[in-house]
C-alpha cells in the first residue's frame, strides 16, 4: 500500500481531534500488518469502494470512547447506547470523508460506506490478502489506532 494512501488519513485525523474535541493528536508510529485483525472494545468501520477499494478500522478503548463521548456530549455517557455509538461512527465518519476529499484530489475518487460499529471487543476481521497499515495515534483521550487497508480497483483502472 503506498504511503500517499495513508498520508491523508493522519492529516485529517488530526485536524478533526482539533476542531472536535480541541485536543492534539500525535502520531506515535505506523507498521506494516497482518491482513487479520481483532477489535478493539469498540470498532469503527468504514468500506471504501471506487478507484481505491478497502476498509478503515478505527479502535476505540471503552475509556478512551468514554473521554472522547465526554467531550462531545458535553457529560459522561450513561453507556454505549445508540447517541454514544453514532458519536463514535461520526468521528469515524469525518476522518473517512475528509481523507477521501484528499484522494479525489490526487486522482483517487472513492465512495464510503456508513460507518458500523461493531462489539464487542475480539471480534476478528481479514481483509482478503489486502496489506493493512496500523497508524499509531495518541491523544489526551488516550491511544487512537487506526487500521488502513487500501488497494488500487484494477477494474476502475482499466475505465
Amino acid at each position: 500500500m503506498r504511503q500517499g494512501f495513508v498520508n491523508p488519513f493522519l492529516t485529517t485525523a488530526q485536524q478533526v481531534f482539533k476542531v472536535e474535541l480541541g485536543q492534539e493528536l500525535k502520531f506515535s508510529g505506523a507498521r506494516a500488518t497482518e491482513d487479520t485483525i481483532t477489535s478493539e472494545d469498540i470498532t469503527a468501520f468504514i468500506g471504501v469502494t471506487g478507484r481505491l477499494e478497502g476498509n478503515v478500522f478505527y479502535g476505540f478503548k471503552r475509556g478512551v470512547a468514554r473521554s472522547i463521548l465526554t467531550i462531545m456530549l458535553g457529560k459522561p455517557p450513561s453507556g454505549m447506547d445508540q447517541m454514544a455509538l453514532s458519536a463514535l461512527g461520526e468521528i469515524a465518519n469525518m476522518i473517512t470523508g475528509n481523507a477521501a476529499i484528499g484522494l479525489a484530489g490526487a486522482g483517487f475518487s472513492t465512495d464510503l460506506t456508513p460507518p458500523t460499529l461493531i462489539q464487542p471487543k475480539s471480534s476478528k476481521f481479514t481483509t482478503l490478502g489486502c496489506p493493512q497499515i496500523v497508524v499509531d495515534l495518541d491523544s489526551e483521550c488516550g491511544p487512537f489506532p487506526v487500521r488502513i487497508s487500501l488497494r488500487e480497483n484494477e477494474d476502475q483502472l482499466a475505465a
